[in-house]
């Protein structure tokens, strides 16, 4: 596991959701692994799972609402470049 040590809550969650989100893309760019494995392997649920448990306070430092607009945005940023 790396350790990320950053001052802004935000980029440290947006870079900890990146790191599971873009080694399933590498993944599915190998051919490792299909388009709908891709899209259930980055669903927002399990991001938001794996998030809180590599980071557990993240979400109260972050707001909920902060917490869930970046879990979409690099779930649809991925989902978006595997879909063109």
């Amino acid at each position: 596991m790396n350790t990320i040590i950053c001052r802004d809550k935000e980029t440290e969650m947006s870079i900890v959701a990146t790191n599971l989100v873009l080694t399933q893309h590498q993944k599915y760019e190998r051919g490792e692994i299909d388009l709908r494995t891709f899209a259930e392997a980055i669903n927002v649920n399990k991001v938001k799972t794996y998030v809180r448990a590599e980071r557990p306070l993240i979400e109260k430092q972050v707001g909920t609402e902060m917490f869930n607009n970046i879990i979409n945005e690099v779930v649809n940023e991925y989902l978006s470049r595997a879909f063109v």
